[in-house]
């Protein structure tokens, strides 16, 4: 893995109303130190899902933080929980269970503002495989600006990590975000229908980015 700095050429997507076409510029790899090199690494700390002390609940908690983070091992995403570099992120991880895992990483550097949105090939309840899509295109500083403000106004900082909602089949989405100053996450079940309050709330603008990209429909 290349160090921060080194810049790569990746394919990006200019969307626009009534055309999309593909273009190469160059991005640097900001996020590369925080990529780990071994598949057991946790992307996020130990009993952050639960707080409860119960053993069962526990080993429930590890269960899936393995889980998770295999998925995004798998897609080669960086650890933001423990990331201490100058740039920022937003990300969206959409887990469904009979449809293919879906992250969406919108990045606030010095020299841009883009997103990054990866799939897998598989079922996330199941099986997963490799990299499906791997897309980034440029956006408008705006729209870093927007969806950080709606964050701040409605109190995601504050926000429980983990209400302990789960249901037989559907979706499993996690929020991230990672400012210079703080990281918070939390981590809702859905019914596979974007129902959830939350999940509008706080992720539907960055959904939006990428709906011309990839569909975001369930099979629960």
């Amino acid at each position: 893995m290349k160090t921060i700095g080194i810049t790569f050429v990746i394919i990006v997507l200019v969307l626009s109303a009534c055309d999309r076409t593909q273009k190469q510029i160059n991005i640097p790899v900001f996020f590369a130190e925080a990529v780990p090199k071994d598949s057991s690494t946790f992307y996020f700390l130990s009993n952050s899902f639960h707080k409860d002390t119960n053993e069962i609940v526990k080993k429930g908690e590890q269960i899936t933080n393995k889980w998770h983070s295999k998925i995004l091992f798998n897609l080669h995403e960086p650890v933001l929980s423990s990331y201490t570099g100058e740039s920022e992120a937003i990300r969206f991880i959409w887990l469904r269970t009979f449809n293919e895992p879906i992250v969406i990483r919108l990045n606030n550097t010095q020299e841009a503002v883009f997103i990054n949105l990866k799939t897998l090939e598989g079922h996330s309840g199941f099986k997963t495989g490799e990299i499906k899509l791997d897309t980034a295109w440029t956006i408008n500083k705006a729209e870093w600006k927007k969806i950080t403000e709606k964050l701040d106004n409605n109190k995601f900082w504050n926000t429980a990590s983990d209400l302990g909602s789960i249901g037989k089949d559907g979706v499993d989405w996690i929020l991230e975000v990672r400012t210079k100053e703080k990281y918070h996450f939390i981590n809702r079940w859905d019914d596979g229908n974007m129902q959830s309050f939350e999940l509008k709330l706080f992720c539907i603008d960055l959904i939006n980015l990428c709906t011309d990209v990839v569909d975001l429909g369930s099979s629960r």
